[in-house]
């Protein structure tokens, strides 16, 4: 096949690309031995050529296209698959593809619709999947939640009152606990709004619906 048999997306098809997206090895996988650190091969070449379906905007006409990753051509017009996309421990697993960049257009399209991708809802499910997608929106979200969420939790915390401190003890704490000083008490609960803010929260809450029920009875 020649190079410009490849890619024949229609025009609907060309998704805008102005901002940086990046797509995570599929098969990544936390090392149990090394906190934080994940277990990969040093470098995953993964097939840069696919085929898929396409159709026109309306949902009709379908019919199978050749892409892939390509940024130059042979003499004779034949495809030269780029050598420069692939995933590797030393970039943590990740691709990340910047608009700035303008080989990274062509990259784009072929990660976004290749049968490789998981977060390609069109994709051919007989063909391994190889990536996806991480949804940069989501998980920013996810973190502005998890910051407030984690603030509210340690300022509830500093404020507790030694009762609620041994109240709270018995609900997250273990017998050895029960034994420590107010002071030690007070720490672990602290560590617990901290690392954990939505198990605390929810411990203060139901704890004090509690009392209060006691209190009305």
């Amino acid at each position: 096949m020649k190079a410009s048999d490849y890619n024949q997306y229609p025009e609907w098809m060309k998704k805008p690309f102005n901002k940086m997206v990046i797509y995570t090895f599929y098969n990544i996988k936390s090392d149990p031995d090394n906190i934080g650190k994940y277990i990969m091969p040093n470098i995953y070449r993964f097939k840069l050529t696919d085929q898929i379906v396409v159709t026109d905007e309306d949902g009709k006409n379908a019919r199978p296209i050749h892409i892939a990753y390509t940024n130059a051509s042979n003499p004779d017009g034949s495809i030269v698959v780029g050598d420069d996309l692939f995933f590797s421990a030393e970039g943590f697993g990740r691709i990340v593809l910047n608009p700035k960049r303008a080989s990274d257009h062509a990259k784009f399209m072929f990660m976004e619709y290749s049968n490789q991708n998981a977060s390609n809802p069109n994709r051919d499910e007989n063909i391994s999947i190889v990536w996806k997608k991480e949804d940069l929106e989501v998980k920013a979200k996810a973190s502005r939640v998890d910051r407030k969420s984690r603030k509210e939790a340690m300022l509830e915390a500093a404020q507790l009152s030694p009762y609620m401190v041994e109240v709270l003890i018995d609900v997250l704490g273990s017998t050895s606990d029960k034994e420590k000083s107010e002071e030690e008490q007070r720490d672990y609960i602290e560590d617990i709004a901290e690392t954990d803010p939505k198990t605390f929260l929810a411990a203060v809450k139901s704890s004090l619906s509690e009392i209060i029920s006691t209190t009305k009875n």
